[in-house]
């Protein structure tokens, strides 16, 4: 997917995806390495607090959930890529009754 930088590009995924298998990387050799920020809305708060603090960062080392929507934003122009090699992501692709190879 394309990233447009200082723009919310809004992203979701069919299966959980560990933030370490999100790449996003710069579009080409004349590119800078972009910068990124990555966030989702917590509805909870927002109906606790009010408006404000609503929208929480992703950090290292959690999972974007299947289903749920996440903001992110660069401060270059960037591709952003699955790079996951797990059972789930091939079992949503390929069926639940899937032959896994033995590599997964």
């Amino acid at each position: 997917m394309r990233l447009y930088p200082w723009r919310w590009n809004y992203l979701s995924f069919p299966f959980d995806v560990p933030l370490a298998d999100l790449k996003i990387e710069p579009i080409s050799e004349y590119d800078t390495n972009p910068s990124f920020i990555i966030r989702y809305y917590d509805g909870n708060v927002r109906a606790t607090n009010g408006i404000g603090d609503s929208w929480k960062d992703v950090v290292s080392g959690d999972v974007l959930k299947a289903g749920k929507g996440y903001i992110v934003q660069t401060d270059h122009r960037a591709i952003c890529s699955i790079m996951s090699d797990t059972k789930q992501a091939f079992a949503f692709f390929h069926g639940r009754r899937a032959i896994y190879p033995k590599s997964l």
